[in-house]
């Protein structure tokens, strides 16, 4: 009888030992999942800041190449008309 009640405190003691086992299991789990999810989400946060950081330095340098781009010719039409004008003159004069 008292082998019978010792084995069956022993099952119980196995089953809220293993149960407890089980519930650490289970937030450890729990916490690395959330802790994965974090780290995910600084990671998708950090590449859009990136990502909009490279798109606003494109847009800076298109705007720069533009505008260099539109000086350089205005000024080589200007110089180029004032060429011309030069060159008209002075043909109008010698005649």
């Amino acid at each position: 009888m008292i082998y019978t009640i010792s084995a069956c405190f022993l099952r119980v003691v196995v089953v809220v030992v293993a149960a407890a086992a089980a519930a650490v299991v289970v937030r450890v789990v729990v916490a690395a999942v959330v802790v994965v999810v974090r780290v995910a989400v600084v990671v998708v946060v950090a590449a859009a800041v990136v990502l909009v950081a490279v798109v606003v330095v494109v847009v800076v340098v298109v705007v720069v190449v533009v505008a260099v781009t539109v000086v350089v010719v205005e000024e080589t039409v200007g110089a180029a008309a004032g060429e011309f004008s030069r060159l008209f003159l002075d043909v109008q004069c010698t005649f």
